[in-house]
């Protein structure tokens, strides 16, 4: 393995997006595999239609509620849409000790190994941008003085 010093900014670049979707990966595939294994349970009886139609409802709550744009305005509109959404996810409710499971897992697996490799190689590329500004920085203040200066004396 080549050692963190003697990597190209190109190769640590590389290994620090490679580190990123690996991440992604190994958070992310775990409950989606449960997920489609157990898709057929889910969507039997027409639950695909309702199933959908929560997810994608749930998905951009999340989405607003993280942007800090959703302002509920009362414990009324609250558990309605609570109530909306443990109706249209009933299917995958009853797994919910199986999918929080494998999230925990996942989650776990993604903070010893690859959250901790992306981290090293952003660090890595972050001191040495800094690096490269500082070296060009005082190559300029360098030219400078000897512009002003006439030259090496």
């Amino acid at each position: 393995m080549t050692k963190l010093q003697d990597m190209t900014v190109k190769q640590v670049k590389t290994r620090k997006t490679l580190y990123g979707l690996g991440s992604f990966g190994v958070t992310i595939a775990p409950v989606a595999g449960v997920i489609l294994s157990r898709w057929e349970l889910y969507t039997k009886d027409g639950g695909g239609v309702k199933l959908g139609f929560g997810g994608i409802l749930l998905a951009g709550l999340l989405l607003l509620a993280f942007l800090g744009k959703v302002k509920i305005p009362g414990r009324v509109v609250f558990l309605g849409i609570v109530c909306g959404l443990v109706f249209l996810l009933k299917a995958v409710i009853v797994d919910l000790p199986l999918l929080s499971g494998v999230a925990f897992g996942s989650v776990t697996a993604d903070a010893l190994w690859t959250g901790r490799m992306a981290k090293k190689y952003k660090k890595e590329l972050e001191l040495r941008e800094a690096a490269d500004r500082t070296s060009r920085a005082t190559l300029e203040g360098v030219k400078e003085y000897l512009k002003q200066n006439g030259g090496i004396t």
